[in-house]
């Protein structure tokens, strides 16, 4: 017999709950998207346990529940809609101690069950559906009842036309809120919201441009909560600067680093980072003056002598191994638009990453063909920006010039910088801040390429300067002579 609507709501969060206390994963997915509210009677208590101390990772066990719960009583006594007072009436008990009681039950109950072959994903959706056919429902019931009589809602009385459709209007996008991790806030009174700075998050420089000093006066150094664009032509050095980026992060800063090495690879961008940190370790921290290695010599181990095969031992151990630095978590998965929020999501939360570099945006896939390349590139600058503003992370993925703009540089004429993105316009559009490296291939072998300046949102236009680079250890620095 098939199950009702509240049947299956009950059934699927159950399913949701047990997966939330036996998973970390599933729980850092879960509480992104659903909210307490959508949970009744047990479910509601053991969820709003775990949401209240999402920050910090607890997972009540039964002794955390019974503690929490019987000393934050109004849980169980003001949530009139999510709490069904005589549920337990037939226990004897009042309805504090009947509800505890119940809930310390139930979490045992959901600590037992695997539910491990069932595709989270899809419970989550089906989960939502069944919620919005009953919370549809009862807001169609209530706005009848307010046309034609009134409705109570806390302090507040509906009745008539107006407030019917008022009512309506204000459930409504209350349940996006609800079942949407993406929502908005609805509506904000700013004669409230204006004088407090409780939620304000002020911008932390966590990497910087090294020996650019030009770019760390002009943009303060790389911060939480901007998305940093590093366009340049093929083989240009973008993923190189990004390397540079991470390494100062890690070791300068301290903090821990995400990277999506789609481009090169884990063990290439290993490599390029233990090349910058034999120069750093030795001839920058040091003064010493040993020859440079590159992330491809040491890829392929070819060392000049042993010497310099023992000193790099030396300096790895201190890049991977010092407590003192930050880590690099390498997010080993396929790009794709599908989940690729989610798991920079899951990524952020678990290793409280600071800085995240994708390597890079415009190689986006799909696992269907519902979009096109442009539109998957467009959506997914645009899902970066949010989620950038949400955790606040600094973010820097490189992109590549159009072939008509690489051409119109070359010519040596005067060219719109704006329209320099390849596939979609939010390449250029969406990031805060756009950088934007050029040389020939000649200038690169001549350790030479030239800062352009890119209109961006957070920063001012500069005058086109020619800067020093060695790609084979990811060097860039001013010129100064």
């Amino acid at each position: 017999m098939a199950l009702e609507p509240t049947e299956r709501l009950e059934y699927f969060s159950d399913i949701i709950l047990s997966r939330m206390l036996t998973s970390s994963d599933d729980r850092d997915l879960i509480i992104t998207q659903l909210q307490p509210e959508v949970f009744t009677n047990e479910n509601f208590l053991i969820y709003s346990v775990m949401y209240s101390f999402k920050d910090r990772g607890i997972v009540p066990d039964k002794e955390f529940l019974n503690m929490y719960l019987s000393r934050n009583t109004k849980l169980i006594t003001q949530n009139p809609q999510n709490i069904e007072a005589d549920l337990f009436s037939d226990t004897g008990d009042d309805v504090v101690s009947s509800f505890i009681s119940a809930t310390i039950n139930k979490l045992v109950r959901l600590q037992g069950e695997d539910y491990s072959k069932q595709n989270i994903d899809l419970i989550l959706e089906k989960f939502r559906i069944d919620f919005k056919t009953i919370y549809q429902t009862k807001v169609l019931d209530g706005a009848k009842l307010i046309l034609n009589d009134k409705l109570q809602v806390g302090y507040k009385t509906y009745s008539g036309q107006e407030d019917s459709d008022l009512y309506y209007q204000e459930q409504m996008t209350k349940l996006n809120t609800l079942i949407n991790s993406d929502a908005s806030e609805g509506f904000v009174d700013d004669t409230i919201d204006g004088m407090d700075d409780s939620s304000r998050v002020m911008p932390v420089t966590v990497s910087d441009f090294h020996y650019l000093d030009f770019l760390n006066k002009h943009y303060g150094g790389i911060k939480t909560g901007y998305f940093y664009n590093i366009m340049a032509p093929p083989k240009s050095g973008k993923s190189k600067f990004c390397y540079r980026a991470i390494h100062t992060a890690r070791v300068k800063y301290g903090v821990n680093c995400g990277f999506w090495a789609n481009e090169g690879g884990r063990k290439k961008a290993q490599a390029e980072m233990r090349a910058i940190h034999f120069d750093y370790y030795y001839n920058e921290k040091q003064g010493e003056d040993y020859a440079q290695l590159s992330g491809q010599d040491i890829l392929d181990d070819n060392f000049p002598s042993q010497q310099y095969r023992e000193l790099e031992a030396i300096s790895r151990a201190d890049l991977f191994t010092n407590p003192n630095h930050g880590k690099v978590i390498f997010i080993e998965e396929p790009l794709e638009i599908e989940h690729y929020i989610h798991q920079l999501t899951l990524a952020t939360k678990r290793y409280n990453l600071k800085l995240i570099v994708v390597d890079y945006l415009q190689l986006m896939g799909s696992k269907g063909n519902k979009m096109s390349k442009n539109e998957r590139i467009g959506v997914a600058y645009q899902q970066t920006l949010a989620f950038i503003g949400k955790y606040q992370v600094a973010f820097i993925s490189p992109s590549q010039f159009k072939q008509e703009f690489l051409k119109e540089i070359d010519k040596g004429g005067d060219v719109d910088t704006r329209l320099g993105g390849g596939e979609s316009a939010e390449i250029v559009r969406t990031p805060d801040v756009n950088i934007a490296l050029y040389g020939t291939p000649t200038d690169i072998d001549n350790n030479k390429l030239s800062l352009l300046s890119i209109p961006s949102r957070v920063a001012r236009p500069f005058e086109k300067r020619d800067i020093y680079v060695d790609l084979g250890y990811c060097f860039y620095s001013d010129i100064n002579w």
